[in-house]
């Protein structure tokens, strides 16, 4: 019975200190991701975007930005809890089947950087280390006008190292009903200046990301490539969760991320493009997400995500009002921006009041006329322009002539109907002028007296300006005066010659 006592106290022993061990590495993690954490101050959300291996804000640090609203605090958040983006024009989160005989992957034989329209699927179980569940990317940009990307995505199983590409593409590319893709890209199935980002990552915490840029390799050649760029450590960064993290909108089934299945990422596009060449802009129209077996662009091709349509400005900007179309009744209307902030505006012809720091037209002072609006912006130092087209249609003139209606009563008795003139098409309604609101279906006067009415006139031109002009028809009935009197007969004699 002793022994067994001292196996038993053996044992209590044995637990105790492994979970006190436990719990330390748990702590001793939170400690690392916090003191590794890389903060990036952009202006949405709140408190920046924390890069520290997990997705709630406000954690570890406090006031801090994440993917999903954590602890109490100012750090702002881009996802719902059930994985939603706040904002759709700037967060995307999408969601893959897991293992799954059913899950879209790529065949046998597709590779990285294959022109796209040689890739082929099929429906099968992707390769466990590879296998996505949810991927997900932020845009936003900091005090100094950089545009950041930020990406995270996830993996069944966490052995060995786990390579992902965010893939963004300037001409649509789609998966087609053949097993295969179609894309618009006219140089090797891309566009020069078409962009890679690869996410290089293990359960250790920290993670490379590289970024290429699709090119010629050697001028005339006509044969592409993607092409490594210059990477520093404040330009990309990415970290692996090192514990245990939660996830509200589910992952593989559960609402954790174990030990190196989640991956975060953040690249400033902006000073990685502005070293290769200032002036690159594009415009992504499509994303593919994929998983490949390592960080060669020959590599092999496991799980994919999309290709997502989306309408994204990298190191360039459009503008758009909404509507474009106006009357000239109509409220002020404001620009939407997307991409490059800070420009100013101008307009052509002239006649347009146009607030040149918001973009705001001023529909009233405006002369009716199609206008080209032209927004001038900065990015990297580099001057560029981007136009849109507004116009403001002439409200449609409906006068409407009534006035004074008065008659002699005639007869002993006798009905005036008041009448007014407007355009044809426009539709007349009387009102009693005495009486506010009070529709008067039949406006008229019978017999001696005044009645007053107010006419009011609507219509809608071809353009869908729509005008409401009034005016006030007074009817007056006055009796006739009394006829002569006659004195009768009337004669004399003639009394002289």
């Amino acid at each position: 019975m002793k022994v067994t006592g001292s196996i038993r106290h053996l044992g209590f022993a044995f637990v105790f200190f492994r979970r006190i061990s436990v719990l330390l590495g748990f702590v001793m993690c939170l400690i690392f991701a916090s003191a590794n954490a890389q903060q990036v101050s952009v202006t949405s959300p709140t408190g920046g975007f924390s890069i520290d291996g997990d997705l709630q804000s406000n954690f570890p640090t406090a006031n801090t930005g994440d993917w999903v609203q954590g602890n109490l605090g100012i750090g702002g958040f881009v996802l719902n809890t059930d994985g939603s983006p706040v904002n759709p024009n700037f967060t995307l989160h999408a969601l893959d089947e897991f293992n799954a005989g059913t899950d879209d992957v790529f065949s046998s034989g597709s590779k990285s950087a294959d022109n796209p329209a040689d890739w082929t699927w099929s429906n099968s179980k992707a390769g466990s280390k590879g296998d996505m569940n949810n991927a997900m990317y932020h845009i936003a940009t900091d005090a100094s006008n950089n545009q950041w990307i930020f990406i995270a995505s996830d993996r069944l199983t966490t052995n060995g190292t786990s390579y992902l590409d965010f893939e963004l593409f300037q001409e649509e590319v789609i998966k087609n009903k053949s097993n295969g893709f179609d894309t618009d890209g006219l140089q090797g199935g891309r566009t020069v200046n078409d962009i890679q980002l690869t996410v290089e990552y293990t359960s250790g915490g920290f993670g490379d990301v590289f970024l290429y840029l699709w090119t010629e390799t050697s001028p005339g050649s006509g044969i592409f490539d993607y092409q490594l760029e210059v990477t520093t450590a404040a330009s990309a960064f990415a970290q692996s969760n090192m514990a245990n993290v939660n996830v509200p909108f589910g992952a593989f089934g559960g609402m954790t991320y174990g030990q190196g299945q989640f991956v975060e990422g953040a690249v400033n596009l902006t000073e990685i493009l502005g070293e290769v060449d200032p002036c690159i802009g594009i415009n992504v129209s499509s994303i593919l997400l994929k998983t490949k077996s390592s960080n060669s662009t020959t590599a092999a091709l496991n799980d994919f995500v999309g290709p997502i349509p989306v309408a994204l400005q990298i190191g360039t900007a459009e503008v758009s009002y909404d509507p474009n179309e106006v009357c000239a009744s109509d409220a002020n209307v404001f620009p939407t921006v997307s991409g490059i902030g800070g420009g100013t505006y101008t307009a052509l012809p002239n006649g347009l009041v146009l607030d040149s720091l918001t973009g705001e037209v001023d529909i009233a002072n405006s002369n009716p006329e199609s206008y080209t609006i032209t927004y001038t912006y900065t990015a990297n130092g580099c001057t560029k322009q981007t136009t849109t087209n507004f116009t403001i249609n002439s409200v449609l003139s409906l006068p409407i002539s009534g006035g004074d209606q008065s008659e002699c009563l005639a007869a002993p008795t006798q009905t005036l109907t008041a009448s007014a003139t407007a355009p044809t098409g426009a539709i007349v309604v009387w009102y009693d002028a005495a009486i506010a609101g009070n529709v008067v279906p039949d406006p008229s006067l019978t017999g001696v007296g005044t009645a007053s009415y107010w006419a009011e006139s609507f219509n809608t031109d071809a353009n869908g300006c729509s005008s409401l002009t009034r005016t006030q028809v007074n009817l007056a009935i006055y009796a006739a005066p009394s006829a002569p009197m006659s004195g009768g007969d009337q004669s004399e004699c003639l009394a002289a010659p």
